[in-house]
């Protein structure tokens, strides 16, 4: 009895062992695929890295464990920054990229490119033509006063957006775009909260985490390394900041340091609003996809620097114009609110009440 015991016993535990073999060597399977995913994800980044290197300044791991510094170009004495800026006007000027505080003003100015040529959105190209000329000859600097080349400026502006109606469709589809932003909180500041500044900087020399959202792979690792600044947006399940400098500086640079496809970069504080923003913009695809050689969707780095490109080329022809001051904020409608509040305030209220439908609402 005691022997067949003896033999059951051996056998179960024969049986055991094979089961914690069989255990073992499915974990070793995990642990290679995982292996493999993760070395196809940090080759598909590598590849996107290298294509756009050249066009970034600051990216990555290595500005993330940087001593403190503040450089400075020659040329214009403008701080470093994240971001290839085009042009040095635009360097200096980026302040002015926290643009949408103009949308929540209360004062009675135009809108928008309808409301400065006092017409209705559906109007028809022979009554905005009209109204354009109306406006001209009634506020035009020689007539109404030095005090509305400005405004003349922008009417000019307007009129040449929807006398043109391929233009006015794309117009059309940026002021919507940008209603929709406005709707889900967007202002032109940072969409991630602010904790605490940047322990080895000074103030004017400020940093950021920002996640490509596109190339990550949803690993979770920064989440659990420095939860208190990394979450995971709903719809992709990526990793994105949502507090900056809400965790240790040593937590942050371990999140970037392990990133397994290098997707977490520090950036200048001040080209935080318009990466976010531009992440908003950029199409993402499924991770499969991207780790079987697929696309890995838009680059907001790219989306970020179009959108200061077009600023620069709006500012350069406003200026060009005599509009010395022109916002060079790339959206088109939100430079424009910029720039007419400075001008609507320089108008007489004689001048003013030439716009009859906007001074009636």
């Amino acid at each position: 009895g005691r022997g067949r015991g003896g033999r059951a016993a051996g056998g179960r535990a024969g049986g055991g062992g094979c089961a914690a073999g069989e255990t073992r060597a499915r974990a070793a399977g995990m642990a290679a695929a995982a292996a493999s995913t993760r070395a196809a994800a940090a080759a598909a980044a590598g590849t996107r890295r290298a294509a756009r290197a050249p066009r970034l300044a600051l990216r990555g791991r290595a500005d993330a464990r940087a001593p403190a510094r503040a450089s400075a170009t020659a040329s214009d004495g403008a701080a470093e920054t994240g971001l290839e800026f085009v042009g040095k006007e635009n360097a200096r000027a980026r302040g002015s990229l926290s643009a949408l505080g103009s949308v929540a003003d209360d004062g009675v100015y135009p809108r928008d490119f309808y409301e400065m040529l006092d017409v209705d959105p559906s109007a028809s190209d022979a009554q905005i033509k009209e109204a354009y000329r109306r406006l001209q000859k009634r506020c035009h600097p020689d007539i109404a006063g030095p005090e509305t080349m400005e405004v003349c400026i922008l009417m000019n502006e307007a009129y040449a957006a929807l006398s043109e109606p391929s233009l006015r469709r794309i117009y059309d589809s940026e002021v919507e775009a940008l209603r929709a932003h406005i709707k889900v909180g967007y202002t032109g500041e940072p969409l991630s909260k602010w904790a605490r500044d940047d322990p080895s900087r000074g103030p004017g020399d400020q940093r950021a985490t920002f996640v490509d959202e596109t190339l990550c792979i949803g690993c979770q690792h920064c989440c659990h390394v420095a939860p208190e600044t990394f979450g995971l947006e709903d719809e992709w399940g990526r990793a994105r900041v949502h507090t900056q400098w809400g965790s240790g500086e040593e937590e942050i640079e371990e999140a970037i340091a392990c990133c397994p496809v290098d997707c977490i970069h520090m950036v200048s504080k001040q080209n935080l609003a318009v990466l976010e923003w531009a992440m908003t913009q950029s199409t993402r695809v499924e991770v499969g996809v991207m780790l079987g050689g697929g696309p890995t969707g838009d680059d907001p780095f790219d989306v970020a620097n179009a959108f200061i490109r077009k600023g620069d080329e709006r500012r350069a022809r406003m200026r060009a114009q005599g509009l010395d001051a022109a916002s060079s904020t790339g959206d088109v409608h939100v430079a424009f609110l910029q720039d007419v509040r400075v001008a609507w305030g320089k108008l007489r209220d004689e001048t003013k009440r030439e716009w009859g439908t906007l001074m009636s609402n």
